[in-house]
């Protein structure tokens, strides 16, 4: 099965029944085709890396300079009639205990907001829905 999955012929189905459905390596291996040995070494290099998310800080640095906060969705949608797919890093983020810490990385930005606090601004985060600018 594993064999005509990956054939060319059969792109559309590798796209609805890997893709499609969110199957994750580690998923495709132990519960579908489990008979497949991969050596470790093998597997590390065949898993995705994992990319850098960036996300807007949604809080401000003059009501707090050491404590930035973001905004962010959590997603976890259900697959299928009984799987579940859950965003890698928001879900990460959400299951941290308070005092957590955690390694970021702050870019600058070339963002400024009008010297004059009267002049009306509409602020959209592609992508990302509407979030709160403290």
């Amino acid at each position: 099965r594993l064999e005509l999955l990956v054939s060319k012929e059969n792109r559309e189905s590798f796209h609805s029944f890997v893709t499609d459905s969110r199957r994750t390596v580690v998923e495709l291996i132990c519960d579908e085709f489990c008979s497949v040995e991969i050596p470790f070494p093998h597997l590390l290099y065949i898993v995705p890396h994992v990319q850098p998310r960036e996300y807007t800080i949604s809080s401000s640095s003059s009501v707090n300079p050491t404590q930035p906060s973001i905004t962010a969705a959590v997603l976890s949608e259900k697959v299928g009639k009984d799987r579940r797919f859950e965003g890698l890093c928001t879900n990460f983020l959400k299951k941290l205990e308070n005092e957590s810490k955690v390694q970021f990385m702050i870019r600058p930005s070339t963002f400024r907001l009008p010297k004059d606090d009267e002049v009306p601004i509409f602020l959209v985060g592609p992508g990302t829905g509407i979030a709160p600018m403290r």
